[in-house]
């Protein structure tokens, strides 16, 4: 309820600013996928000091575990190694989950029935324990690909009054602030260039929220342009939604 009547609140904003002729012809867009708020907790609470850029453009191990059995040298080149595959494994898995109690699980089930003649208490820990991790088991990736998108379109054989510039005619808001984007532009518009009339535009209004960590706005010195991450999946995935 409250998403329709946010909808409508803007249909009459748009109304009272472009007419109401633009208003007749707009039709609803609802688009997301994954859990932006997951992503975006993931993002925020990950570890910043687990790894760094390297004055050589590299990721490093700020910090490189003791082990009295190996050389520190050797060591350490084994925990840049292992850290650089685990961030491009992650970066690479997008919106994959990972669960990292699959093997800790049994353990701890074998941990419990090997104490039975042991205090009584601890296996109750173990099992609320248990029970308490299966609900954290899943953790999101902070590179994870999600978005939410509300917004309001011309239907596709709509095009806008002349009187209405055509920098008007794409109004995009990332995480509530009013920005452009491109290439965001040019795919959405594509879906419309079979069934306008050469020149004709669509009248487009998104409010796209994705996980702020993913947003860069100083790509731009205004900062009215931004750049995000996965914007090609972004893309491709409204430009599906809207067709």
């Amino acid at each position: 309820k409250l998403e329709q009547d946010r909808i409508a609140a803007t249909k009459d904003v748009i109304a009272h600013i472009f007419g109401s002729a633009v208003a007749r012809e707009l039709l609803p867009l609802h688009s997301r996928e994954g859990d932006v708020n997951a992503v975006s907790l993931a993002a925020l609470t990950a570890p910043s000091s687990s790894v760094v850029s390297g004055s050589n453009g590299s990721m490093e191990k700020t910090s490189v575990s003791n082990n009295s059995d190996r050389d520190e040298m050797a060591v350490e080149m084994e925990s840049k190694d292992a850290s650089n595959r685990a961030l491009l494994e992650e970066m690479m898995m997008g919106d994959s989950v990972v669960d990292e109690l699959e093997n800790s699980t049994p353990a701890m089930s074998e941990k419990c029935s090997t104490n039975l003649a042991g205090s009584t208490s601890i296996i109750d820990n173990n099992v609320e324990n248990t029970k308490n991790s299966t609900k954290t088991s899943k953790i999101t990736s902070k590179f994870s690909f999600a978005y939410r998108a509300t917004g309001l379109i011309t239907n596709p054989s709509y095009s806008i009054p002349k009187n209405i510039p055509p920098s008007s005619s794409f109004l995009l808001f990332i995480n509530d602030r009013l920005v452009e984007s491109p290439s965001l532009r040019r795919s959405i518009e594509s879906i419309y260039a079979d069934t306008l009339p050469k020149g004709g535009k669509p009248f487009v209004y998104l409010s796209l929220e994705l996980p702020g960590p993913h947003v860069d706005v100083n790509v731009h010195p205004t900062k009215r342009e931004v750049a995000f991450l996965h914007e090609d999946r972004l893309c491709d995935a409204l430009a599906r939604d809207v067709k």
